[in-house]
């Protein structure tokens, strides 16, 4: 779009501008709540967009569709029927906005409505990036690989574990990464800086959608929206971005017209924004800084981490341990998330939902695919590091007596934040 005021807009940027303004209202007005993490309060006015939208996205599934869907948007995962229809029909509604508001809109340009839309882009995209730039500093959003992670083979993780895990193995990328983040949400607010952030944001993004891809994360789709809105930032600049740097042409800079005279006005403006980055800054930091204290915290009374089995038992009877064994049991593993896994000797893996009783030392297990299954283990501390095990499991009885593993033997955290620069 050209910035300059006085200059009439093409046919095609008028179009293209009509196009791109309606389609980022219905996202930001029914497809994202991301503000909802930094003013509460707001919740209240998302509630009846969020019941309009359900209504709206359910009518087109009913019209054209036919198929089950998730029926609530959720902003950690973006990857559902429900936000895909959303998508597709918020689209058309674009498209079809965009053609009666050109039929009977013939103004040449909409340079203030472009700058009040630019504005608003710009400080959501930058509390984005805050939110998960400094979830990344402070560890709330990539956390150190799991127990049940760690006991099971490489071959046996799926592509979206395996990505959660090598982003938690290291500390110093995800420092980089968040602090990457942080830079470019910082230079998106203020107008000098917001060319620097808006390239620097989408080249950040544009890996982050690349990882969501390959590793099929649930929120590519969200960080597909993510880049949209940096290159509507970085709009204005593209023709002098391109005769810059691939045309070898003389350029200058872009203004912004609209500029506040009055001092004590920009006063006022200039002390309410540095108050919302002060707030939003502070609610990010407070909120990473919780779920990371929340995370590294004991749990269970200790009890989770990984266990080995020494002694195996089932049905008052000593088994053996050959390592073809699909019945005894090798390790257990415990998450801080409540879920449990057992190795067995041939190195297969079960899982189980799992609730811990600190006061009775037991372990209640409950199957994800079984609904039937039930099993309550009693633990006791045989020594400082051993821990023995019983209680019925599925139609036996068993006992064990195993030993606790230190994670931090595990090559994978090991070394963890070291940087090896010579090795020999």
């Amino acid at each position: 779009m050209n910035q300059n005021i006085s200059t009439e807009w093409s046919k095609t940027e008028r179009i293209i501008f009509r196009l791109a303004f309606c389609y980022l209202v219905f996202y930001f007005l029914f497809l994202s709540n991301y503000f909802v993490s930094f003013f509460p309060f707001l919740e209240k006015a998302q509630s009846p967009l969020q019941y309009i939208s359900d209504s709206f996205v359910g009518f087109v599934n009913r019209l054209f569709i036919h198929k089950e869907y998730e029926a609530n948007i959720y902003t950690g995962a973006g990857d559902t029927s429900w936000f895909c229809i959303a998508i597709f029909s918020y689209f058309v509604m674009a498209i079809l906005a965009t053609i009666v508001w050109t039929i009977f809109d013939k103004r040449n340009n909409y340079q203030k409505l472009f700058i009040c839309l630019q504005v608003y882009s710009r400080y959501y995209l930058a509390f984005v990036l805050f939110l998960y730039g400094f979830g990344k500093l402070f560890g709330a959003q990539f956390f150190d690989p799991t127990p049940i992670n760690l006991i099971q083979p490489l071959g046996n993780i799926d592509h979206h574990a395996l990505l959660w895990t090598f982003m938690g193995a290291s500390k110093l990328y995800n420092f980089f990464g968040g602090l990457v983040e942080v830079i470019a949400g910082a230079l998106l607010l203020f107008r000098r800086s917001t060319t620097l952030g808006a390239l620097i944001a989408i080249a950040t993004l544009i890996n982050v959608l690349m990882l969501d891809i390959g590793y099929d994360t649930l929120v590519k789709a969200f960080a597909a929206h993510f880049i949209m809105i940096g290159f509507f930032i970085l709009s204005p600049d593209v023709k002098r971005l391109l005769n810059f740097f691939l045309l070898n042409k003389n350029t200058s800079l872009a203004a912004n017209p609209f500029t506040t005279s009055n001092k004590k006005l920009r006063w006022v403006k200039h002390s309410l924004k540095f108050i919302l980055i002060a707030y939003v800054v502070f609610t990010s930091v407070k909120v990473s800084v919780k779920i990371s204290d929340n995370y590294l915290k004991p749990y269970f009374g200790s009890i989770d981490g990984i266990y080995e089995i020494k002694e195996f038992n089932r049905s008052q009877q000593s088994l053996q341990q050959i390592s073809t064994d699909t019945i005894s049991w090798k390790k257990i593993a415990i998450n801080k998330s409540g879920e449990m896994a057992v190795q067995y000797m041939n190195d297969s893996v079960a899982y189980y939902d799992l609730k811990v009783d600190t006061t009775t030392k037991s372990l209640a297990l409950s199957s994800w695919n079984d609904s039937t299954f039930n099993s309550n283990l009693h633990y006791t501390f045989s020594s400082p590091d051993e821990y023995l095990f019983e209680g019925p499991y599925k139609n036996d009885t068993i006992r064990f007596i195993s030993k606790k593993i230190d994670l931090n033997n595990f090559p994978l955290l090991k070394d963890k934040g070291k940087v090896k620069w010579i090795y020999w």
